[in-house]
């Protein structure tokens, strides 16, 4: 079992190194299209994260929120975060959770506005806009 668990992870950190640098290929493109126009400057920042959609019957968020995803983070600025996810979400309003270093969660109201396959992978990223304080739900 612990040769297919090594096998497993070796074939995770390829996928994941093929990604990353397709991500990074990305962001060059997206860099000369969009940098001038963008209101913030974009971090890398790779961290799990929660994502969860909202419903009138379960409407706050947490890690045990029935609709509970984990994605990984690769980017983030004021304005959003760039997301890697092996699940689709079925809403383009999303709650973002970042742990914190005390192991709470600070939770961002986001949209979805954009989203790229990962080409030759099962991955989909996503961009996603953080709402403003002021910005009305859809």
């Amino acid at each position: 079992m612990s040769a297919y668990a090594s096998t497993t992870t070796d074939r995770q950190a390829r996928t994941w190194e093929r990604m990353m640098k397709w991500l990074e290929r990305m962001a060059e493109r997206d860099q000369q299209l969009y940098g001038a126009v963008r209101q913030f400057e974009r971090k890398s920042f790779h961290a799990n994260v929660i994502v969860c959609v909202l419903t009138p019957d379960d409407p706050i968020a947490g890690p045990n929120h029935p609709s509970a995803r984990t994605a990984v983070a690769f980017n983030i600025s004021q304005g959003g975060v760039g997301l890697i996810s092996a699940e689709a979400f079925d809403s383009s309003a999303l709650q973002i959770g970042l742990r914190l270093p005390d192991g709470n969660y600070r939770w961002k109201e986001g949209r979805v506005v954009r989203v790229r396959e990962i080409p030759g992978e099962s991955f989909v990223e996503y961009g996603v806009s953080f709402r403003k304080a002021t910005e009305a739900a859809n």
